[in-house]
């Protein structure tokens, strides 16, 4: 495939996304002619390939103007723009890179078919709003930075229990395991926040976590007496917006007294 997206700027609209894939029938092999009679399928899957996202709306590396009537020169109230949002020439398709094996075996006329599967996606370049330093203007921006792996495993059980001619019954069990991980995130911050609340990330990704983590302070209760607040300020077990009672409380992970999203 070569695929082209207008969401993207001119001399990165286009990328080319290769795939493969290569099955061998076991069961039609001469060394399995003495299965014919119960075996229905024994075949063994390759398949290897790129594909491509680009998940994102539109325009978005391309810088913004918004227009504002501010100013008043002599009688008139004039129209000007400014750059609401900053551009990013180089963003481009996020790819994912994907390698699976699968082993299918059925017997008796396909009355009892199993299938297991186990797959290995490597994604890179994704796209992400990344926060931008204060100086420039700009809270955040697109790029195409970090790179994710998913690694899982599936296997299914489908049996024909009845095939009459008005009457069919089949049952399928499917049972599925996939493991996410975060490997870069490309910058020189701890995470990226892809949503934050009140300045604290919610959900975002970070290396050696799952994609897409969700993030959240560990709650622990409200203060009860004045003797609690007085021994945090010691031990420092917990913290809060508000040392009084009645008030929420966090579990200080590090110990430092200080809320943040450390």
């Amino acid at each position: 495939r070569y695929d082209g997206s207008s969401l993207f700027s001119a001399g990165n609209k286009w990328a080319f996304f290769p795939a493969g894939a290569f099955k061998w029938t076991i069961s039609n092999e001469k060394f399995m002619r003495g299965a014919k009679h119960w075996l229905t399928d024994l075949s063994l899957r390759l398949s290897a390939g790129i594909s491509g996202n680009d998940s994102v709306s539109s325009y978005v590396s391309q810088m913004v103007l918004t227009n504002t009537h501010g100013w008043l020169f002599e009688s008139g109230q004039e129209v000007a723009f400014y750059p609401s949002r900053v551009d990013n020439p180089n963003l481009t398709w996020e790819k994912t890179t994907s390698y699976n094996i699968g082993i299918d075996f059925a017997v008796l006329d396909n009355r009892l078919a199993f299938s297991l599967e186990g797959y290995k996606a490597y994604t890179s370049d994704l796209l992400l709003s990344v926060e931008n330093a204060q100086v420039t203007g700009y809270n955040t921006r697109y790029a195409n930075i970090g790179s994710t792996e998913n690694i899982g495993a599936e296997f299914t059980i489908t049996s024909r229990n009845i095939t009459k001619k008005n009457f069919q019954w089949t049952t399928t069990l499917t049972v599925a395991h996939n493991s996410s991980l975060v490997t870069n995130i490309g910058t020189e911050y701890d995470y990226v926040a892809t949503r934050s609340n009140e300045g604290y990330m919610t959900y975002g990704y970070k290396p050696g976590f799952p994609a897409n983590s969700i993030w959240g302070f560990k709650y622990a209760g409200v203060w009860h007496n004045s003797d609690e607040i007085s021994r945090n300020d010691a031990t420092h077990s917990y913290v809060s917006w508000y040392k009084r009672l009645g008030a929420p409380r966090y579990v200080d992970v590090n110990h430092d007294g200080i809320l943040s999203n450390a």
